[in-house]
């Protein structure tokens, strides 16, 4: 990962997409924001209840930063619905998990904190696509979804989609007790120690099986709960903040 620092912010970029001119992205740290605690500081909690006004100035300081325009987020549920962004519904609210755009100039923005934020990139078909995925999007198998809506919808082909998998909960921390009704049997042969899974692999092994190749795909590999100085952990400090994942065609 690339670290890159600008008006106090600070966020990375994966190697993978550096080839592409035409195309903006960012996974943002938690530093830099307007927020008076410390711990909440470039918090974009944007499902809260009420955003407050922190969160507005962190998106606002988000945008000017790193010019973005038409920034596009959900109400993330830890499911698998996927919404198609085009200039005619920017004002809707969406409740799903996955943003996909063919369109420039709009930023599909996903907030996480352990969760994977997943960007895929077409640069065939100039397709874009932000996903939110925890252990139960994994379930869903959300990546496979958002592949096969990427294929009917724009043509896509898997073999030419690149993948940027965030950072999120790593094997050393992803315990789960209940795993037998929680997780399916598939996921077993990744549990790492008993009870604690690789969620890396499992998110590697899904979207290999879909096609993605590996050379198209970079797992960040950093753990959100042992780094939470630079990324809000929810497994570890519970009631946190979210950090923000965004790509763009320019």
């Amino acid at each position: 990962m690339i670290t890159k620092e600008k008006n106090g912010l600070e966020w990375l970029e994966f190697e993978l997409f550096q080839e592409f001119d035409n195309l903006n992205h960012a996974i943002l740290t938690r530093k830099g924001g307007y927020s008076s605690a410390p711990q909440n500081s470039l918090n974009l909690n944007t499902n809260s209840a009420q955003v407050s006004k922190d969160i507005e100035q962190n998106l606002q300081k988000v945008k000017e930063t790193l010019s973005l325009s038409q920034l596009i987020w959900a109400k993330q549920v830890h499911g698998s619905k996927i919404n198609e962004i085009t200039p005619s519904n920017l004002s809707h609210s969406f409740e799903c998990d996955a943003l996909i755009s063919k369109h420039t100039k709009i930023t599909l923005l996903i907030k996480h904190a352990d969760c994977q934020a997943a960007l895929f990139y077409d640069p065939i078909q100039k397709v874009i696509a932000n996903v939110h995925c925890g252990w139960r999007g994994s379930v869903q198998n959300i990546y496979k979804k958002t592949i096969n809506e990427m294929k009917s919808r724009f043509n896509c082909k898997p073999e030419n989609i690149y993948v940027g998998i965030s950072p999120s909960l790593g094997p050393k921390n992803s315990e789960f007790i209940h795993y037998k009704k929680e997780l399916p049997s598939s996921f077993w042969e990744f549990q790492v120690k008993p009870y604690y899974f690789d969620f890396w692999s499992i998110s590697k092994d899904q979207l290999n099986n879909c096609g993605i190749l590996n050379k198209h795909l970079q797992i960040a590999g950093l753990d959100t709960y042992s780094q939470s100085e630079l990324f809000y952990s929810y497994r570890k400090e519970s009631d946190t903040g979210r950090n923000g994942s965004f790509i763009q065609i320019l």
